[in-house]
This record gives structure tokens, C-alpha cells and sequence, in this order.
């Protein structure tokens, strides 16, 4: 099942954990990457707060690929047996379901420092 969801998230960053008690990936300031990552929790950077929403969509890879490479590919510990996607003021944005303890994710990102659109793959 494909979920969708239009914000514009605090401080233009949005988070994929599978627990409540994550390791938060450290953001180097000077990063020009998008991506951050620990087994348990993903940051992801989206389109500046300020210009407006970033859409959001989250589902089964091969329905989600928007036909481009992905900035990520990895997996993430999802003991709960859900991915949440969260601001990072801790607001739950969506959660989805998975099948397994690891999830295989890539995320998509339509613009290598402003992405309007975040499209995460499961699976």
C-alpha cells in the first residue's frame, strides 16, 4: 500500500525509525549529502521549510521507483514491525507496516539539495 502525505517539516528534515529509542545519525554541518543513517533511524532532507512542502511517499519499491537512482539504499532494524516517519519535533507523520525485523529501503529524492518530493521504497 503506497501512503502520501504533503508537509513542510520543521527544520526541512524528516526521520525513519522502526523504535522509539533510535540512534539519532550525526549531521556533519558542512554535509552536502541529504542522507543520513544508523542501523535504527534514517534522516532525510527535504525541500526548505520556508518555500514550501516536500511530498512524501512511502511503499513497496517497485510500485514507488520513480526511474531514477536512489540517494540511499540500506536497511533499518524495525523491531515494532513498523517504519515511523517523523518530524524532528517528534511528530508522527506516517506509519507503515513491514514484514520483517530489517527493512530494505532505498529513498529517491527529485533534487540533490532541494527535493520536493522523498519517495522511500520498502523491500
Amino acid at each position: 500500500m503506497i501512503q502520501r502525505v504533503k508537509i513542510a517539516p520543521p527544520y526541512s528534515i524528516m526521520f525513519l525509525s522502526g523504535e522509539e529509542d533510535c540512534e539519532i545519525p550525526d549531521i556533519p554541518r558542512e554535509s552536502k549529502d541529504l542522507v543520513w543513517s544508523t542501523p535504527s533511524c534514517i534522516v532525510v532532507g527535504c525541500y526548505p521549510q520556508m518555500d514550501g512542502e516536500t511530498e512524501i511517499t512511502v511503499g513497496p519499491a517497485h510500485e514507488v521507483d520513480p526511474g531514477y537512482s536512489p540517494s540511499f539504499e540500506g536497511t533499518l532494524e524495525t523491531p515494532n514491525w513498523a517504519i515511523v516517519v517523523s518530524t524532528a519535533e517528534g511528530k508522527e507523520i506516517l506509519e507503515v507496516p513491514v514484514a520483517k525485523r530489517e527493512t530494505a529501503l532505498r529513498i529517491w529524492q527529485s533534487h540533490p539539495q532541494w527535493p520536493e518530493k522523498v519517495t522511500v521504497g520498502l523491500g
